[in-house]
């Protein structure tokens, strides 16, 4: 995914079980030959307080935007939806974006015609994978 979109660093939490994620993504890196930028950041905020003090304003008053064709954005919908339900199977998207929204600033310049473009070509270019009756099972 860091060659996908190029970002500044890639950040990873590392509480609890996750502290290994940053040793083997180095691995895979050296391994790889690919390497990027890794910030690794332990949380003190609550999972409940992320939702209710950093998301949720901003997402019931409709700050926050996305392209139309942005790849699993119905993960995100769903995990939402279901927040405060008691069968909530994971909230890992809803992290990222509070995440990107916390550490978000807008560029010095920034053409969103240009990018929407460049979105639209990457998209257009996309190779799509053949299915066969041997995969849908």
């Amino acid at each position: 995914m860091a060659q996908q979109y190029t970002p500044v660093a890639v950040t990873i939490e590392t509480q609890g079980y996750q502290g290994a994620l940053e040793n083997m993504v180095s691995e895979k890196m050296s391994a790889s030959g690919d390497y990027f930028n890794i910030r690794t950041f332990k949380s003190n905020v609550s999972k409940s307080n992320k939702w209710l003090e950093g998301l949720e304003p901003e997402v019931n008053s409709g700050y926050i935007s996305y392209l139309r064709d942005t790849p699993n954005i119905n993960t995100l919908f769903i995990e939402m939806q279901s927040y405060n339900k008691e069968d909530r199977e994971h909230d890992d998207t809803i992290d990222a974006l509070y995440l990107a929204n916390l550490n978000a600033y807008p560029p010095s310049s920034f053409n969103v015609d240009e990018m929407l473009a460049m979105q639209k070509e990457r998209s257009m270019k996309r190779k799509v994978k053949k299915v066969n009756n041997y995969m849908l099972y």
